[in-house]
């Protein structure tokens, strides 16, 4: 603005009329002056003041932002009805105490955040007298809402362990990689309550509850071939009194087998009704296969260790039975019952001699089973055990009825003593004929001289 708003020369009089239009073009002027720059004055930046001008006012009123890179207030600062000036004041001392509104944005908290305490202990410290101390809510795409713990300390490929929910009702505890992509569920809870646990290590004790029902013990997803009513636990429950019972159970169809593996293979296996060694498929109700020739059955005496074992041998279709020393009985193929009798099994042998008469001692006889009274012929062990203890042997009953020592006969060799009997008797029938050939050849002679 370089021109006057009336032109007047040196000593001409000011007019009534123009001073009052001076003043009011003036209060104009003032009230509409933009600072434009230049002669007009400091330029202001945008619709605003500049950032580089200083303003001293009374009262600031504003509909839309104000940028400033320096306010100074000594009174009052009023903003949507909130004194600035006493929020702010003693915030370094109070650590940011926060009664009431909504934080938007990020919050970065250097040291710890207490939340219901000015105390914190730890980075983050929560008290609350409800219940409910934390609620975490998303809705997301990924539809878990998500808590992660994730440490930086000393890893070169950095994981972090992650806590979810799902709105189905699903919670998980996962293993994420740095970059947040899914490795693992370890661990996942339905809305049922079945926990599903990738790998379970335990160095205590896994108590699960005692019964015989499928809320009690281990208990197997039921079905996992389809169909129905399939089932496999473990319980452990009373039968009655103090008396209990561990159950090892699947259901529901003969096939269904239940096996025990060890060493590569399975070495024991229930199937249909039938209890399998070393094969999978049981005919009878106890079906051993051997896995090579010996490995039969042994049954073993305590403290003594001595056994006896049933097996077959070499593949030869032959199967032995043998105690320990290697004197017992075999059976051929054939059928045909055979006891150890191999020279290289024998020594001091010695012809028996004198068994005829003793043989005539012997009183068979026919009797009844007092256990079954089943009829049967035989010999009284004691009667033989008089001429033939070596017959006779012994057994030390320990167990009820009634402890006792039950004695008993080897038949299979009084047959020898039929044979050396019948020997005797031959030779005896031979010499009674020698001399009666003699006798009669002696009174044939006197006849006939």
């Amino acid at each position: 603005m370089t021109d006057p708003y009336f032109k007047a020369n040196p000593g001409d009089p000011i007019l009534s009329q123009h001073w009052n239009d001076l003043q009011v073009r003036l209060i104009e002027a003032i009230r509409t002056h933009t600072h434009e720059g230049g002669t007009d004055g400091m330029k202001l930046g945008g619709s605003g003041l500049s950032s580089e001008t200083t303003l001293k006012v009374m009262n600031v009123e504003a509909s839309s932002d104000i940028t400033a890179k320096q306010v100074k207030v000594s009174g009052a600062l009023t903003v949507q009805g909130i004194n600035v000036a006493d929020r702010i004041t003693g915030l370094g001392n109070e650590k940011f105490p926060v009664t009431g509104g909504t934080l938007s944005g990020g919050l970065s908290v250097t040291g710890a955040l207490g939340i219901g305490t000015t105390t914190p202990q730890t980075a983050l410290h929560v008290v609350s007298a409800a219940n409910a101390v934390a609620r975490i809510e998303a809705g997301g795409t990924g539809r878990w809402a998500e808590l992660d713990l994730y440490s930086t300390f000393n890893v070169a490929n950095q994981r972090r362990w992650n806590l979810a929910a799902a709105g189905s009702g699903v919670f998980a505890i996962r293993q994420l990689t740095d970059s947040r992509e899914e490795l693992s569920v370890p661990l996942l809870i339905n809305t049922s309550g079945t926990v599903n646990i990738r790998n379970l290590a335990v160095q205590g004790n896994i108590m699960p509850s005692v019964g015989n029902s499928a809320g009690s013990g281990i208990q197997f997803p039921s079905d996992p071939g389809g169909g129905g009513g399939d089932q496999a636990y473990i319980r452990y429950f009373v039968t009655g009194g103090e008396t209990t019972k561990l159950r090892i159970g699947i259901d529901n169809d003969p096939d269904d087998t239940l096996g025990l593996w060890q060493m590569g293979d399975e070495r024991l296996t229930i199937y249909n009704g039938n209890v399998g060694i070393g094969t999978q498929l049981p005919q009878t109700a106890l079906h051993i296969k051997q896995r090579a020739p010996g490995y039969g059955i042994r049954l073993e005496d305590i403290p003594s260790h001595r056994f006896f074992q049933i097996h077959y041998e070499n593949n030869n279709a032959t199967v032995v039975f043998y105690h320990e020393n290697g004197l017992g009985h075999f059976m051929r193929s054939d059928g045909s019952w055979n006891r150890n009798s191999d020279a290289s099994l024998k020594e001091n042998v010695v012809g028996l001699e004198g068994i005829l008469d003793k043989v005539l001692q012997l009183k068979p006889s026919t009797f009844d089973w007092k256990g079954t009274g089943t009829r049967n012929i035989g010999l009284v062990a004691q009667d033989v055990e008089k001429l033939f203890p070596e017959l006779v042997g012994a057994v030390q009953l320990d167990s009820a009825p009634e402890p006792r020592t039950i004695k008993g006969i080897d038949y299979a060799n009084v047959g020898v003593l039929a044979v050396a009997a019948i020997q005797e008797l031959k030779a005896r029938y031979d010499e009674t004929l020698k001399e009666l050939e003699a006798r009669i050849q002696t009174l044939s002679k006197a006849h006939h001289p």
